[in-house]
């Protein structure tokens, strides 16, 4: 399977938050050209993976948030959790032994990457620019 997202169509404006998108969208984009192989840990490597990276990513994002007084941090930051709270669920599906997760993970992690990069970040990204931050 060929990669779902082109980070280079994503790109904000804002050099620290683009560099990390492409980071997310490289665990997506592993995934999906894994699709058809038999590698049993590739998606407690993706979820692990993401479950310290999301951190990372969202600590800069937030900084930003609180520093430049963001007007939409709540929504913001709800959709932060919701990520978070969806990434230690699939964790939990995984340990339980239960079902294969690995194409809910890939259908969840573009649809979401795709419409938080391209909403809510890129508000506020350009909410960012507009303070001089690129």
């Amino acid at each position: 399977m060929d990669d779902v997202i082109d980070p280079k169509k994503f790109k904000l404006g804002v050099l620290i938050v683009d560099e990390e998108h492409k980071v997310l969208i490289d665990y997506l984009n592993r995934l999906s050209r894994m699709w058809g192989e038999v590698y049993p840990d590739l998606e407690r490597e993706v979820i692990l993976g993401l479950m310290y990276y999301v951190k990372v990513h969202f600590t800069v994002e937030e900084e930003f948030i609180k520093i430049y007084k963001y007007p939409h941090t709540e929504d913001h930051l709800k959709s932060h959790r919701d990520f978070a709270e969806k990434i230690q669920s699939f964790k939990k599906d995984l340990e339980s032994g239960g079902r294969d997760i690995r194409g809910a993970i890939i259908d969840y992690l573009k649809d979401w990457l795709v419409d938080h990069i391209s909403g809510t970040d890129r508000d506020l990204c350009k909410y960012l620019n507009s303070k001089g931050v690129h």
